[in-house]
């Protein structure tokens, strides 16, 4: 609802016919619930029934504090944990809303509504599920501002600490991405949560902890869901990681892992020194000027006897 109204505060500044706007945003919408409704009553018999009524998870929770702080930050399920380089983009929020006030703010409403809408029911946590279930749909809108910091680094507008510190929150982030594609999330989220173990606010049973165990397992040849799937789950030969290309060129115990991380590091290393010292060198060079009818060097650029008397 947020972003339809701000869709249609922008249109209307466009395009100045508020009717032909309005209709433009609605029209949509109405043909979207209209199919949606025609679905659930075909399907459950009841244009209100979606297949969840009866579904415990759906009821009312009153600590909605509690599911607002798991969906933003919680080990398990926060959104900021498997999106880390939202925090970055935060830091030029107030930049993107003084640039862009109408996107940035049904942006901004549209993503806390979903937090409330979310936290609000006992199942917040989207469980059985990989991660930020309930969140992942606002993460590219409110990554947005990113496109900003990319600028600012291109530019050299952003301390050096700044720019370690968001290649840290990028590598995290795609650590965390690729224990849980790798993985099978069968036998890593689901046999804890029939144990009755917590893995939305719990750090020690987070899924990407336990799907880059599996990970190092996998490289070191060992059984990768050792003491995580109960015997039941094992019989339907869901042991195995999608490590394919772990596999590749692999000669004498030695893989893609232990030789090709490696070098890629030292290549990204060797180039952020690169970068580094020709941006300190830049620095420490006097700048160059150019005088009137001159070259940068001080020459003049001017024909013989044609120069100011």
């Amino acid at each position: 609802l947020p972003v339809l109204i701000g869709a249609y505060r922008q249109q209307k500044q466009q395009v100045g016919a508020p009717r032909r706007s309005l209709t433009a945003v609605v029209a949509p919408v109405v043909v979207a619930v209209a199919v949606a409704l025609a679905y659930n009553w075909y399907r459950f018999g009841s244009i209100t029934d979606n297949g969840h009524t009866d579904d415990g998870f759906l009821a009312f929770n009153p600590r909605i504090g509690e599911g607002l702080f798991g969906q933003i930050a919680s080990p398990g399920k926060g959104l900021l944990v498997f999106s880390p380089l939202l925090i970055v983009a935060l830091f030029r929020w107030r930049w993107f809303l003084r640039r862009h006030a109408v996107v940035a703010g049904s942006i901004a409403g549209a993503t806390i509504a979903t937090l409330l809408a979310h936290s609000a029911i006992v199942g917040w946590a989207g469980d059985q599920a990989w991660g930020a279930r309930f969140t992942v749909v606002v993460v590219p809108l409110v990554a947005l501002p990113l496109a900003r910091v990319v600028q600012e680094i291109r530019h050299g507008r952003i301390t050096l600490a700044g720019r370690i510190a968001t290649v840290a929150l990028a590598v995290a982030g795609f650590v965390i991405q690729v224990s849980g594609v790798v993985v099978d999330f069968f036998a890593v989220v689901v046999a804890r949560r029939l144990r009755g173990e917590d893995t939305a606010t719990s750090l020690t049973h987070a899924a990407y902890l336990d799907g880059l165990a599996v990970v190092w397992r996998a490289v070191g040849h060992a059984q990768p869901y050792a003491d995580l799937t109960p015997g039941w789950i094992s019989s339907l030969q869901v042991a195995r990681v999608d490590l394919w290309w772990v596999r590749v060129a692999q000669v004498s115990g030695w893989n893609v892992f232990t030789v090709g991380i490696p070098v890629l590091l030292v290549g990204v290393a060797g180039w952020a020194g690169f970068r580094l010292r020709h941006e300190l060198i830049g620095r420490d060079d006097p700048p160059r000027t150019t005088p009137p009818g001159g070259s940068p060097t001080g020459r003049s650029t001017l024909p013989s006897g044609a120069g100011p008397r």
